[in-house]
């Protein structure tokens, strides 16, 4: 025996609307209501407002290279090397969000005498910092720093009024905290660099004096003033000499073609000729008279050039290498005591005129579309319990008599 249903109908949009039609009030009051409530709660969750601060990427100076610049032209131009701008960007801003600039922003607003953080202890109050805080660098390399607070549930005026000013100082005081931090930084390392430098400058001042007496006592040990220009005197002195020790050896033979060997004159000019051979060979041994305290001997001028040399290179590289770490010194020095900003705001948070959330007219439309849902839904679902609709068409069922 075979029985059809023909006392049901297939779901469509022509149903559903003719529903909705047939239960105008009904659904009229459901979406109201749902209205309604989306209304109130929209009162009663918590506000959220957010200020916005930006920060210039820090510019690249070369003013704290001069000691490593230094350090590598001795060190035949190695490169050391370093942070890149980008890379520098995402350590700021991570110094931002860090615990001890939290620590900063709740100390210098004392927050936990705010109104929003009443009651909260430290270690609360940092972990919401670090959820109020966004830090970001977008792609024109500015800093970004987004503060969100929120108010309690059923917040008053007043509650807004101080969550959107705090969303601001939050903001503002991030900024500061990370030139605070920076600069704290900036001035460990000073202090740092200083008190190395003045190592180096007590090593090099000993190493220097060190070669100050080295060049002393080779300057009275040896005679040597001005090495160069006692070698030249000397060395004139030679040439006169030697030019008046060959006329008169000359002179001498000439002489004693005409007379006798023992004559007086013979005998003079071989006396001069002597005197004269005495003075050449004293010097080539250093010095014309026996207390000359300033003559070279010309045999050993070229080992004592050689050694002079390499003392007062020595001593003028050390000269030069004191004066350079006094100018650092006093660099660093001024680094420490400075009191300049190490980043640049671009924009100052203001608290904001505007809630970022709750958005009431996106609540009321999302109201609005589940109030009509649900009415729906209920609707459907009755006729589905009463047995007036179906989904899909039923086929004839055949039992057997």
């Amino acid at each position: 025996m075979v029985k059809e249903e023909t006392n049901k109908e297939e779901l469509s949009l022509r149903i559903i609307f003719r529903l909705i039609n047939l239960n105008r009030k009904f659904t009229l009051i459901v979406t109201g209501v749902v209205i309604i409530l989306t209304l109130l709660l929209s009162f009663i969750v918590p506000y959220e407002y957010e200020a916005t601060a930006t920060v210039l990427p820090p510019e690249e100076t070369g003013g704290n290279a001069g000691l490593s610049s230094f350090l590598q032209s001795l060190s035949g131009g190695l490169s050391v090397p370093g942070l890149s701008q980008g890379n520098k960007l995402e350590l700021l801003a991570d110094i931002t969000k860090s615990r001890e600039v939290a620590k900063y922003i709740s100390k210098k607003l004392n927050l936990k005498s705010s109104s929003l953080f009443k009651g909260a202890d430290e270690e609360t109050i940092l972990k919401a910092i670090d959820n109020i805080l966004d830090v970001r660098v977008n792609r024109n390399g500015l800093i970004v720093v987004n503060s969100v607070v929120g108010t309690p549930y059923f917040s008053s005026s007043k509650s807004r009024v101080d969550a959107a000013k705090l969303s601001a100082e939050i903001a503002n005081a991030a900024v500061e905290g990370l030139d605070f931090i920076n600069r704290r930084k900036n001035v460990s390392k000073a202090r740092k660099k200083r008190l190395f430098i003045e190592r180096m400058l007590v090593d090099n001042k000993l190493k220097l004096d060190s070669v100050d007496n080295a060049l002393e006592s080779f300057q009275k040990k040896n005679k040597v003033l001005a090495i160069d220009e006692q070698t030249k005197a000397i060395l004139e002195n030679a040439v006169n000499v030697g030019t008046e020790l060959s006329k008169s050896e000359v002179e001498l033979n000439l002489l004693m073609q005409d007379y006798e060997i023992n004559s007086p004159k013979v005998k003079a000019y071989k006396k001069k000729v002597e005197g004269l051979q005495e003075q050449y060979n004293r010097t080539q041994r250093g010095g014309l008279v026996p207390n000359d305290n300033i003559s070279i001997p010309l045999t050993n001028v070229p080992t004592l050039v050689k050694e002079y040399t390499n003392l007062i290179r020595e001593q003028k590289i050390m000269a030069q290498v004191i004066l350079y770490l006094e100018t650092q010194k006093y660099q660093e020095a001024i680094q420490e005591e400075s009191d300049i900003a190490t980043v640049e705001t671009l924009d100052r948070a203001e608290p904001p005129h505007d809630r970022l959330s709750p958005d009431r007219k996106f609540m009321l439309i999302m109201g609005l579309i589940f109030g009509l849902l649900g009415a729906v839904a209920f609707l459907l679902g009755k006729d589905f319990y009463k047995g007036n609709l179906y989904i899909k068409r039923q086929e004839k069922q055949e039992t057997e008599i």
